[in-house]
C-alpha cells in the first residue's frame, strides 16, 4: 500500500523507495510484536481448518479484526485507486464523495455488490469459489513481477534518471525476484487435497488465464484510451492531486 501514497508524498521519487525499504524492518518488528498476543487470542488451528467456508485467511482476518465490516473495509482503497485513474467504467460516478456522509458511498456500494456476487458463487460450486479466491495471490504475484521483468529485459535504461541505482546488486535482485516467482506460481496452482477430485481440484490457474484474457481484451476496448495510470513526475502528482480536490 506504500505505492498508493505516491500522490500524497513530497518528493515521492526518493521518499517512497526509502519507505519501502524501511517497511521491511518495520514489518518484521511489528509482525513479531503482533504475533506474541496473537498466539494467545487467535482461534485454535482446528477451528481454522473446520471453517465451513474453507477459507483460512478470511476466517483469521475476521477473527483478528473482530468485525466482518472491518475486513470488508480493507477492499475500499483498492476500488478507490482504480476509480481515480479511470480503470473502471463510469469513474465519474464511482469517485463521487457523498456530501452528507463524507464517504465515497457509490464506490462502497459497488464494492459491496461485487462481494455479494462473488459470494453467491459459493452456493453454486465450492470449486468455483475456491478458484476465484485462490487466484488472487497469483494475480498479485504477477502484478509485482511484471515491472521487474520489463525493467530487466529493457536493460534497466530508464533507471539512469533515478535518484539512486543499485547497479549490479539491482540486477541480482531482479533475477532472484523473477526466479522466485517462477518457482511459487506452480505451487499456487497445486490441488488442496490428495487424492484430487473434480470438486477439490485447484482451478486457480484457469481463472488466472481467463482473467488475463478478459483484462487484455478490456485494455484494447477501454483502457488504451481511458486509463492514464499514476503520474510519474512530482509536478504531475501535484496537478492530479489538486484536480481531485476541486472535484
Amino acid at each position: 500500500m506504500i505505492l498508493s501514497m505516491c500522490e500524497e508524498t513530497k518528493s515521492p521519487a526518493t521518499q517512497v523507495p526509502k519507505a519501502m525499504c524501511g517497511a521491511l524492518f518495520l514489518s518484521w518488528l511489528c509482525g513479531f510484536i503482533f504475533l506474541i498476543p496473537l498466539m494467545f487470542v487467535m482461534p485454535a488451528i482446528e477451528e481454522v481448518i473446520s471453517d465451513p467456508y474453507g477459507q483460512p485467511l478470511p476466517f483469521i482476518l475476521r477473527s483478528a479484526i473482530g468485525s466482518e465490516g472491518g475486513a470488508f473495509a480493507l477492499t475500499v482503497p483498492i476500488i478507490v485507486l482504480g476509480i481515480i485513474y479511470g480503470a473502471i467504467p463510469g469513474s465519474g460516478l464511482w469517485k463521487q464523495v457523498n456530501a452528507k456522509l463524507d464517504v465515497p458511498l457509490n464506490a462502497m456500494m459497488l464494492s459491496m455488490a461485487t462481494q455479494i456476487l462473488l459470494g453467491l458463487i459459493y452456493f453454486g460450486s465450492y470449486a468455483a469459489f475456491s478458484a476465484f479466491s485462490g487466484s488472487a495471490v497469483i494475480f498479485l504475484t504477477i502484478a509485482y513481477v511484471m515491472p521487474i521483468v520489463a525493467s530487466l529485459f529493457g536493460g534497466r535504461k530508464h533507471l539512469s534518471a533515478g535518484s539512486w541505482d543499485f547497479g549490479v546488486i539491482g540486477v541480482i535482485c531482479n533475477v532472484v525476484s523473477i526466479a522466485w516467482t517462477m518457482f511459487v506460481l506452480p505451487l499456487f496452482s497445486f490441488p488442496f487435497f490428495n487424492p484430487t477430485t473434480l470438486e477439490t481440484m485447484n482451478y486457480g490457474s484457469v481463472v488466472f488465464i481467463g482473467g488475463t484474457v478478459v483484462s487484455a481484451l478490456w485494455y484494447f476496448v477501454w483502457g488504451r484510451k481511458n486509463y492514464k495510470g499514476p503520474p510519474t513526475q512530482d509536478g504531475e502528482v501535484l496537478r492530479r492531486r489538486s484536480s481531485i480536490i476541486e472535484q
